[in-house]
């Protein structure tokens, strides 16, 4: 496998496409450009929606996903690997079979999307609360408060305990986002270690579409980088937090990070 004359890291995007390019692989795109790696894109599926509306989305079938990824592979050393909105558990346990077949050493970061910002409902939860020795191939999940729940077939446990007990698969970063108590503050389960990583004193967030996927392309993005993963997840925040900042409206701007 060859990069050819790249000078960049190469890392990719297994993802929705969003016309509105707030969110899905497009989002990744623009995220991992401007955080110096070539970005690589698979589509997942192609939906109608922009930042306030979502009207459906045609997925790709998963034979046109998987030769997307074996070519990419067969041409290119990829060092991460970012999976934002596939059709369902089945179709990403499949997807991240092939990655780890293709390059063992891949970091591959699931972003958990069951819901879209704008109002529409992906999977039927039931299902991620099963079986999750998948997670063992992955390096990193980025759930928020309502994803991490529907990993849990008992109610009313802790988003902590939760968080913990999906930690002994792989790294869990809770983000907090969504958490009343300790908003924007985000924790990474990491073996036996927590770590909190809390947002900037100086910012005050505006409400984004698609903050979930530009976070976890930050961080596959670092991670391609060789940064390791505390490292990358710290990096990552800051980036969101300027992305959160750049504008007051639901669509942000990527900016090159300050020095």
């Amino acid at each position: 496998m060859s990069n050819n004359s790249f000078h960049r890291p190469i890392a990719l995007t297994v993802a929705a496409f969003d016309g509105s390019s707030g969110a899905g692989c497009t989002a990744d795109i623009k995220t991992m450009e401007q955080l110096g790696v070539y970005a690589l894109a698979v589509c997942s599926g192609v939906s109608v929606q922009h930042e306030s509306k979502f009207e459906s989305i045609q997925w790709m079938p998963l034979d046109l996903i998987l030769a997307q990824i074996d070519l990419l592979c067969s041409k290119y050393n990829i060092k991460a690997c970012k999976i934002g909105l596939i059709q369902n558990k089945s179709v990403l346990v499949q997807i991240i079979q092939q990655l780890r077949i293709q390059q063992p050493t891949l970091k591959i970061v699931v972003d958990p999307i069951f819901s879209a910002s704008a109002g529409y409902d992906f999977h039927d939860a039931a299902s991620w609360a099963q079986d999750k020795t998948w997670l063992h191939d992955i390096d990193l999940l980025t759930p928020n408060a309502h994803e991490l729940q529907q990993f849990s077939p008992v109610a009313h446990k802790s988003n902590t305990q939760l968080a913990k007990e999906l930690a002994q698969y792989c790294a869990i970063l809770y983000k907090g986002g969504h958490n009343s108590d300790t908003l924007g503050t985000d924790y990474l389960f990491q073996e036996d270690q927590l770590h909190t990583l809390k947002p900037s004193s100086t910012l005050t967030a505006h409400e984004k579409h698609g903050s979930g996927c530009v976070l976890s392309a930050a961080i596959a993005a670092h991670l391609a980088h060789g940064q390791p993963l505390l490292k990358a997840c710290i990096l990552a925040k800051n980036y969101i937090s300027q992305f959160l900042n750049s504008t007051t409206t639901l669509l942000g701007y990527h900016h090159q990070q300050k020095k």
